[in-house]
């Protein structure tokens, strides 16, 4: 095993109530300037000429963009002192950022000085990757209009995940039943097609086969007697979202493994039928229903996304074209939040459905502004119960809501499931930048952190909010033993509380340190942390570098905290033990928080 050592010559310096930055308004011309090449990656590298490179600051609203020239050079002049990320981009080539271990990873931020000359700065951008091939119906016959989607398999904690990929194309197949992805990382993906037809509404059809051409021959050769035959029974089907190279379930997808800038030809499939049948259903309520219901059935089994989502209307409404698997059905009443659902496990069959609409839950509280500055407007600010999903369950947002001029806030038309209270400012509001989020409390737990599970009949009132002008921050530097910079690891600092890690907590941030081995996080909030350093490899595992999982430390709303971490040596920690399980598990989330490993 080879090991090596690192300094975590940390200085946390938890500064809960520290003076706001301020976000200028007109940009501040600076001293400093950073030239550099931008280079394809392959070899011989050649340099890349009209590329888009990027110079925005990690923590200020500063920025400069300039273009390469026929030499694939840049310039950018007038830089104030701070760190700075530094990204290219060029159509048919994947986006570039300066200092990452590899294609779509995070950069490491430039630090620099005031009247700082930074010169022969490089920048190597690689072609993006190529999915095509042809969609055929059972016929062999080209089919158009078949939505493809790619989805990228990663290794996170030791668990493997589909994660859904944006890729270049129009994502669908054309006339001739081709299509083409572009702009893909090198990876290992899993393709799936799935067709359009009917989008909207009962996409089922009905196979014509012997039988019904039997019955018809009789019925002309009989055409002068009276009576008649009753025709066969037939059965709808509907064609099946399909894993390359034929895969029905998801689970039995064959994976396709891609190199930098590599084309994959003749990744052809072949559309498939399954039976397929109607929900057909009644919303019942305690009360004569005034209003419109609206239906939605999601398909909670497959991930096929968009095209698993039906919708209908009407307090009797039928969803056809409903292919064997899980499904969620509910529905909703616009005008007073009542709401229904049922799960559904589906084979192809028809199925009769009730649904009894239910009271709304509601959300309630009062945002208060603690500092000295002046406060944003009401307006300026929106306040949602975000929902924190469960695989294999169905969670429905609700809308976000202004606050009152009093500070005040109702959100209504919840359904029961698992949430978080978040805030966003609108960005034309020039007072709001100077706050940020402490904390959510209701019944002694901060619902900003750690979600509220909320049950049929039972709502949240009382919510004290409190938006602080002089946010935490965790300050540190990275190095090894020689007392170099450590630029090639990811700091992550996560809350001790496993119930706070789920995607998108605010308790979960992991950054990569500068050049000089510099980082900082914001606004965590108050409450024990741990903080610790990884490495990434091409391999996607993973060592932890130091002796225990973490470091321990906490994060206090007041005063300022100082503290000093001794060196450490890097060691593999054993997936035996249950502080690696634990790690595992907030390695996955915060991977989906900034998916930088």
């Amino acid at each position: 095993m080879i090991r090596a050592a690192l300094t975590l010559a940390v200085l946390l310096q938890v500064l809960a109530q520290q003076a706001p930055r301020d976000t200028p308004t007109a940009r501040v011309p600076g001293t400093a300037s950073l030239s550099g090449i931008v280079l394809s990656d392959e070899a011989p590298a050649k340099p890349l000429r009209h590329v888009v490179v990027m110079l925005n600051h990690t923590e200020k609203a500063y920025g400069d963009t300039t273009v390469s020239d026929d030499d694939g050079r840049f310039t950018f002049t007038q830089i104030p002192a701070g760190r700075f990320n530094l990204t290219a981009q060029k159509d048919g080539y994947l986006r570039a950022s300066h200092g990452a271990a590899r294609v779509g990873r995070s950069g490491t931020p430039i630090a620099i000085g005031e009247g700082q000359r930074l010169s022969d700065v490089q920048l190597r951008m690689t072609r993006g990757a190529v999915l095509t091939g042809t969609i055929r119906d059972p016929q062999g016959q080209p089919m158009p209009d078949v939505a493809m989607q790619v989805w990228r398999v990663t290794t996170a904690g030791g668990e493997r995940r589909l994660t859904e990929t944006f890729a270049g194309g129009e994502g669908a197949s054309d006339d001739r039943g081709v299509y083409r992805l572009w702009d893909l990382p090198p990876g290992e993906y899993v393709l799936q097609a799935t067709p359009q037809l009917g989008m909207y509404g009962d996409k089922a059809g009905q196979l014509t086969g012997t039988a019904d051409l039997a019955w018809a021959r009789a019925q002309l050769q009989n055409a002068a007697r009276t009576e008649s035959v009753s025709p066969p029974q037939r059965s709808q089907t509907a064609f099946a979202s399909i894993y390359y190279p034929g895969a029905v379930q998801r689970a039995n997808a064959s994976s396709i493994v891609l190199a930098a800038g590599e084309e994959r030809r003749g990744l052809d499939m072949t559309m498939q039928t399954v039976p397929t049948g109607r929900i057909n259903g009644t919303v019942v309520g305690t009360a004569a229903i005034e209003d419109v219901p609206e239906v939605f059935l999601v398909d909670v089994g497959s991930g096929a996304g968009f095209y698993g989502v039906r919708t209908a209307s009407g307090t009797k409404f039928t969803i056809g074209g409903v292919e064997p698997g899980t499904y969620a059905l509910a529905a909703q009443l616009r005008s007073t939040g009542q709401w229904a659902m049922a799960d559904l496990v589906t084979s192809g069959a028809d199925q009769t459905v009730t649904l009894t609409l239910q009271s709304p839950l509601t959300a309630s509280g009062r945002v208060i502004f603690q500092g000295t500055s002046a406060a944003p407007s009401a307006g300026a600010i929106r306040a949602v119960l975000a929902p924190v999903s469960a695989a294999g369950r169905l969670t429905m947002a609700p809308e976000a809501v202004p606050l009152k001029p009093d500070g005040s806030f109702l959100i209504d038309g919840l359904m029961p499931g698992r949430y978080v209270l978040k805030f966003t400012m609108h960005s034309s509001d020039t007072a709001a930048k100077s706050w940020a989020l402490r904390d959510a409390r209701a019944g002694g737990q901060d619902v900003a952190t750690v979600p509220i599970t909320m049950t049929a009949g039972a709502g949240l009132a009382d919510i004290a909010v409190t938006f602080t002008d002089r946010p935490t921050e965790l300050g540190g530097r990275l190095q090894d033993v020689s007392g170099r910079a450590a630029t090639d690891y990811f700091i992550v600092v996560f809350s001790t509380d496993e119930r706070a890690w789920y995607p998108q907590s605010r308790v979960i941030a992991q950054t990569r340190p500068a050049s000089d081995g510099a980082f900082s996080v914001r606004g965590l909030p108050a409450g024990s942390m741990r903080l610790t350093a990884r490495e990434s490899r091409p391999d996607a595992s993973f060592r932890l570098v130091l002796s225990a999982p973490a470091a321990r430390f906490s994060v206090a709303s007041s005063a300022v905290r100082r503290a000093a971490m001794a060196r450490r040596s890097v060691s593999a920690v054993s997936s035996s033990s249950s502080s690696a399980a634990a790690w595992r598990r907030v390695s996955w989330i915060a991977s989906i928080v900034a998916p930088c490993f």
